[in-house]
């Protein structure tokens, strides 16, 4: 999984972040559970190599079809 999260600071002074995860929809919730914050402590937690380590469960919502292509909707939760 591949994910990133930056801050920028605009001209006019504001501060704005982006949060970006490869394979998790960044749905209201997930965006309130992966912030710049949480990303860096959990980065921090690799470099220090302690055991443990921070992981959050996201809630996705994947839709699924079976052999008889009837299409499902399902909710999952994701560790992050």
């Amino acid at each position: 999984m591949t994910e990133f999260c930056f801050k920028n600071q605009l001209t006019d002074g504001q501060i704005c972040t982006v949060c970006k995860a490869k394979g998790i929809t960044l749905n209201s919730v997930a965006d309130k559970m992966v912030t710049f914050d949480n990303m860096k402590v959990m980065v921090d937690e690799v470099f220090d190599g302690g055991k443990n380590r921070t992981v959050v469960q996201l809630p996705q919502f994947t839709m699924r079809r079976d052999r008889d292509h009837k299409v499902y909707g399902q909710n999952i939760k994701k560790a992050f």
